[in-house]
């Protein structure tokens, strides 16, 4: 008897996505006329054209080929043929039927010719407009806009333009292969979108960057920073601009600025006291800034916890009424700011912006600014499905998220959905992360060695290939030799003459050369 073959189901018919479908909000906050006024008030130094990959739709595809799990200009180039992107700059003739060739060539001319300063431009529209968007009750902490503050790095492999822009690092062992990118970015607590970036090299500090990144945000934002930014620089900054602060202190400097007020004596958890912050002596300030004093309080938290060691927490804060801003609520603030971790890793690993493959400071600048582009967008997403499922947005996976997004801008949507828009919603909202109670919170940050199939590669590749070439036809030729000596010494034997020897297991006679 023949087994009957399982029934397969049949796939559903899709229907592709257009960009409006899925983010709205790009075709609201983005058009021709809109772009046209931007570049006329920006007196750009060269001119931008208007052909196949327009100013616009080279703003989309820098957010499509960052969504992609492959980011290769051919795969964006691709995505433009199927006709996914017709409608981001509708014309007479669609730009999938005008674009007749399989080279990438169009789009990275289109790219180079992108100004940075669109992008960047795009970036704080996009996250004004989402901000904008939702409750404004739901994105406050007593009336303060709070932002998380830290640094990171990105790499590229090196080339000259990037060695000239950032530098290089050395050692013993020559001239490092990758270049270091300092980069310092504030981040919204309630939304987890990017607020203000800024980058440069590996030798600028992160307390220098901190200027550019706070002038990129309104007045009157509360920023949070761990003890790398627990600095009289930072806290100048922030007077200066109208911020308030929030910082971690090294026990070094809060006892120091607290024996200004009360001398060496004993503190005890829960105390705070209002300190008027001076720059010593070898202190870095800020040269265009005034070096006026800072007056705000400091905090001394001891936090016990079951099966924990207990650990002092020193802050110091800028909000200095202690009966609307008490030392419990500002230390459970503080607590947050391990989020902004968080964030970076979905910017470095879900969203692959580790390692930018560019030749050229420019290009690298071009996509970090539409990676964190990006990043607004989905975290934009995020935020709409869990308003409309009362949830926060940090109780959705940023990685499942942006899987569904990925995959909805690429394949489509089936047939039945009449509101795409809706449905994607829908299925963002039941991407919450499970509860993992035997989870460490905090763990160390330390990864497990993964053996490599080749050894590791110091110094310069062609250097190195140049040597193993040479190793290699040394080699050849010290076999030859010896293969051509062999040769020599067996056609001597075999002219020597020869005697018949009797073979020890058979009966008859072989042939065999006298020994010499």
């Amino acid at each position: 008897m023949t087994t009957p073959a399982p029934m397969i189901p049949p796939t559903p018919d899709m229907r592709p996505t257009t960009p409006e479908m899925l983010f709205p909000i790009f075709g609201a906050c983005f058009s021709r006329p809109i772009l046209q006024q931007w570049i006329k008030q920006a007196h750009l130094p060269h001119r931008l054209y208007w052909r196949v990959f327009t100013p616009l739709l080279t703003l989309w595809c820098l957010v499509v080929q960052r969504i992609m799990t492959d980011h290769t200009l051919d795969a964006v180039v691709s995505h433009v043929q199927t006709g996914a992107a017709d409608q981001i700059d509708p014309q007479a003739i669609p730009v999938s039927a005008r674009l007749t060739s399989e080279r990438t060539s169009s789009f990275s001319q289109a790219r180079k010719r992108m100004p940075l300063a669109l992008v960047q431009w795009a970036l704080r529209l996009i996250s004004h407009v989402i901000a904008d968007s939702l409750p404004a009750d739901q994105q406050t902490w007593h009336g303060h806009r709070v932002r998380l503050l830290d640094g990171t790095t990105f790499r590229a492999l090196a080339t000259d333009d990037l060695d000239q822009a950032y530098g290089r690092s050395a050692n013993q062992q020559g001239w490092t292969a990758w270049i270091t990118v300092r980069s310092v970015a504030s981040f919204c607590l309630f939304n987890q979108m990017v607020i203000g970036y800024t980058e440069g090299s590996e030798t600028t500090s992160e307390q220098a960057m901190v200027r550019t990144v706070m002038e990129q945000d309104t007045t009157g934002a509360l920023y949070v920073g761990d003890a790398h930014f627990g600095i009289y620089w930072v806290a100048q900054v922030t007077q200066a601009l109208g911020h308030q602060l929030i910082a971690r202190l090294q026990a070094s400097r809060f006892h120091a600025l607290r024996r200004t007020v009360v001398g060496p004596s004993p503190c005890t958890s829960g105390q705070d006291w209002e300190v008027t912050w001076t720059p010593s002596r070898d202190g870095k300030i800020d040269p265009t800034l005034p070096a006026d004093p800072v007056t705000g309080r400091l905090l001394a938290i001891r936090l016990e916890k079951k099966g924990f060691r207990p650990k002092d927490l020193y802050l110091f804060t800028t909000l200095r009424d202690a009966t609307a801003y008490p030392v419990a609520e500002i230390a459970a603030l503080y607590g947050k700011r391990w989020q902004v971790e968080r964030d970076y890793r979905h910017i470095k690993t879900v969203l692959e912006m580790d390692t930018f493959a560019v030749q050229s400071a420019a290009l690298l600048r071009l996509e970090l600014a539409a990676g964190l582009l990006t990043y607004n967008m989905v975290c934009g997403l995020i935020a709409q499905a869990a308003q409309q499922a009362d949830l926060r947005p940090q109780q959705l996976s940023f990685a499942r998220c942006w899987r569904r997004i990925r995959d909805t801008l690429c394949g489509g949507v089936p047939s039945w959905v009449s509101d795409p828009q809706t449905h994607v919603l829908q299925r963002l909202a039941h991407c919450r992360l499970h509860h993992q109670p035997w989870k460490v919170a905090h763990e160390p940050r330390n990864v497990r060695h993964q053996r490599q199939k080749y050894p590791t590669l110091r110094g310069d590749r062609d250097a190195r290939g140049r040597k193993y070439c040479t190793r290699w036809a040394r080699w050849i030729l010290r076999r030859s030799t010896i293969q051509q000596g062999m040769i020599r010494r067996q056609l001597s034997l075999l002219q020597q003459p020869t005697h018949r020897m009797k073979h020890p297991r058979k009966n008859h006679d072989w042939r065999c050369p006298e020994a010499t």
